[in-house]
């Protein structure tokens, strides 16, 4: 989760992946003085942009949607992450389960905002929402068991993020992103439903039960291509994004991914295929893979074991 999270942002172009090119000191620094005088920065701001940008459904332009990953990464996708993470304590005997994964699912996100604050300086506004709003509402509504069991059970939430790989030549990483998907039965049939797929991307489409709980999902949408620097004046930050194009192929069994391919047009993943653990195997060793081809045709592949945090990658 730290390498999905964390780096997720690094798929953007105007990106540097190279993970020792992060200025962490400038970012944990900057989002700390930012969390630790909310009200002050808010003032500057401005309490009116705050409120309309980045808490109220107002507006649906990019520039003014900040929200839209408020609620649909942090609030629902971190608050299934702090439950998964609970859940896997207490299933594991450890005590307090609930308060480490707290502090387990707390350190994840601010980790987030040091990568995506890098060495800017001044007021930014996105920890402030993110880790004192967003983050703290999706712990609490995921702790109601109704809610919890109406994402796992009513819409089969489920984690379907990508194997995160370090290149140890030249310290880049690829393939991360913390992605989740629901689905919803399509009316009249009870073999089809509706998904939607998010986290750096939004696909929408349909997914087909084949046989034995296996699925095959398709879908078209709009995926993550830069973050666009709005304004950085008098040292306040204002940032949105700009979407491309992509489209995607998703098999899995019984709610567990197994083999996905993500076409679309940023510059870094024109394609990018992942196959899980558990589908190719070699002695009693069971590996993922992942391939991407960038916009010049270029090759990445990386291997990943269940056992390691990061897979290991090549490039050309």
């Amino acid at each position: 989760m730290i390498f999905n999270n964390g780096y997720g942002i690094l798929a953007a172009n105007t990106r540097n992946n190279d993970i020792t090119a992060i200025n962490y000191s400038i970012g944990l620094e900057n989002t700390w003085d930012n969390i630790t005088s909310p009200i002050e920065h808010i003032g500057i701001y401005g309490w009116g942009n705050f409120f309309l940008g980045e808490l109220i459904p107002t507006s649906y332009e990019l520039k003014n949607a900040q929200w839209w990953p408020n609620y649909t990464n942090h609030l629902i996708g971190g608050g299934m992450l702090y439950r998964k993470t609970s859940e896997w304590y207490e299933f594991n005997g450890a005590p307090n389960p609930k308060l480490l994964a707290y502090i387990n699912i707390m350190a994840m996100h601010l980790f987030n905002e040091v990568v995506e604050n890098n060495s800017f300086k001044g007021t930014n506004i996105d920890p402030i929402t993110d880790l004192l709003l967003f983050d703290q509402l999706g712990i609490l509504l995921f702790n109601n068991e109704r809610a919890a069991r109406f994402f796992s059970s009513k819409l089969k939430m489920r984690d379907w993020s990508l194997q995160p790989s370090l290149n140890f030549a030249n310290g880049e990483l690829d393939n991360a992103a913390q992605n989740y998907v629901i689905f919803v039965p399509y009316p009249g049939s009870n073999r089809t439903s509706l998904f939607y797929y998010w986290g750096n991307n939004g696909i929408v489409g349909l997914s087909r039960e084949l046989k034995n709980k296996d699925n095959l999902s398709l879908g078209f949408g709009l995926t993550l291509k830069d973050f666009v620097e709005l304004s950085t004046t008098d040292g306040v930050r204002k940032v949105t994004t700009d979407l491309v194009w992509t489209a995607g192929g998703f098999y899995d069994r019984n709610g567990s991914l197994l083999t996905s391919l993500i076409l679309s047009g940023t510059k870094r993943y024109r394609a990018l295929l992942n196959i899980y653990p558990g589908i190719l195997h070699i002695g009693n060793f069971s590996p993922g893979i992942f391939g991407a081809l960038n916009k010049n045709n270029e090759a990445t592949v990386g291997v990943s074991f269940s056992f390691l945090p990061v897979a290991i990658s090549f490039s050309q």
